[in-house]
């Protein structure tokens, strides 16, 4: 008899491969940080490139624009073919700031993660 397949892991290893901007306490923004844990719906542990440690909010701002221990996810809309910022993650469906329910799942390029967003 087999292990159970355990989908809690698997959930957590794709959110860990999210790419985000983070911009960590008055540490400079980056585009490319990445999750750690997830400690609510819109609200996260993560790390930038530099190896800063922070707790960061999801908002709807171009990498630039963000402010101290916030961060953005933007990912590609299938059925559009554009791009939108996520407001919050819950189990495998992400909202968008239009309040639009997607499922998701990323794509590797060899170059970087893609979030690509489908239909609920």
């Amino acid at each position: 008899m087999e292990r159970p397949t355990n989908v809690f892991w698997d959930f957590l290893k794709n959110l860990k491969d999210l790419v985000v901007s983070v911009k960590i306490g008055s540490a400079e923004a980056t585009p490319n940080g990445a999750v750690l844990a997830q400690l609510s719906e819109s609200t996260f542990k993560v790390v930038d490139e530099q190896g800063n440690h922070g707790v960061c909010e999801l908002v709807a701002k171009n990498t630039n624009d963000l402010e101290d221990n916030e961060m953005s996810l933007l990912g590609f809309v299938l059925a559009t073919s554009g791009f939108t910022y996520i407001k919050s993650i819950i189990d495998n469906v992400m909202t968008d700031f239009n309040n639009i329910k997607y499922m998701w799942d990323m794509h590797n390029d060899s170059t970087t993660n893609v979030l690509i967003l489908g239909n609920k």
